[in-house]
Order: C-alpha cells, then structure tokens, then sequence
C-alpha cells in the first residue's frame, strides 16, 4: 500500500516514537486537547490515566491507536495527549471510551529537528551572540 500524505516525513521522523510490530498501514499523530478550566494537576492526570487505558484497550482489541506521551500546562489547565492512530475516529472513539467527549482533537505532524541545522543569527543563551554572528544594528555591543 502506498504511504499516506506525509509518509515521507513520517519515516523521516521513526526514530522519535517507538516502533510498532503490528503496523499495517502509515500511522498519524494526533493531539488530543483536554480543557476543563479549575481542573488541578491530579485531575488532569485522571483524564489522560483514563484516555491512556482506553488506547490500551482498543489496541488490544485491534484499533491502530497508541498512547505516546502527554503534557500538561497548569496555568491554561490544559493537558495535551499525544496518540498515534490509523484514524481521527478512532481517537474520537478512544476519548468517548475515556469519558472525554468534549476533548478536542488535532491532527499534528512532529517538526523535522535536524542537530545539524545551522546556527542561527540571534542571542545564544547566556544573552550574548552566537560565535559568527553580528549584531543587528544598534543592538549591543556599547551602551
């Protein structure tokens, strides 16, 4: 079968997610957006355990669908999950399994982040200027 739009990049990024011995087809990732303003730390961490286990269980049932990580942002009292599936629907149908019809779901494609990109003109992090670089002018230097 011929990979999906995005395929490319996708192999290109393989090294960043677990490999998966039971792949069929091209996968993609998805965000899943858990917004419940009030919602403290642990129970952020309730919502994502729960969407975790419903991905477990569908995968064990046959769904391509995997958990791959979570963040949570506590001032925006957003939890951010990060699944990797054959299908929008069967995040859809992950987050109702969990409890969480009201998540949003994104499709998102991970940045290519290469280690040998160049170094861009800019402050380095100690603030100064990165080796090579000039400053923009009446930027630094004197004053």
């Amino acid at each position: 079968m011929p990979p999906r739009a995005g395929g490319r990049d996708r192999e290109a990024v393989s090294g960043l997610l677990p490999a998966r011995a039971d792949r069929g087809d091209v996968e993609e990732l998805f965000l899943v957006e858990l917004l419940h303003p009030g919602v403290q730390a642990a129970g952020a961490l309730r919502m994502a355990g729960a969407l975790q286990h419903a991905a477990a269980r569908l995968s064990a049932t046959g769904t391509h669908l995997a958990w791959r990580g979570g963040l949570l942002v506590p001032a925006q009292s957003r939890c951010l999950c990060l699944l990797e599936a054959s299908s929008e629907d069967a995040v859809r149908h992950a987050g109702d399994v969990a409890g969480l019809a009201t998540a949003t779901v994104h499709r998102v494609t991970p940045l290519l982040m290469h280690t040998t990109a160049p170094v861009l003109p800019g402050p380095a992090p100690s603030g100064r200027l990165a080796e090579g670089t000039a400053a923009p002018d009446g930027a630094g230097g004197s004053g």
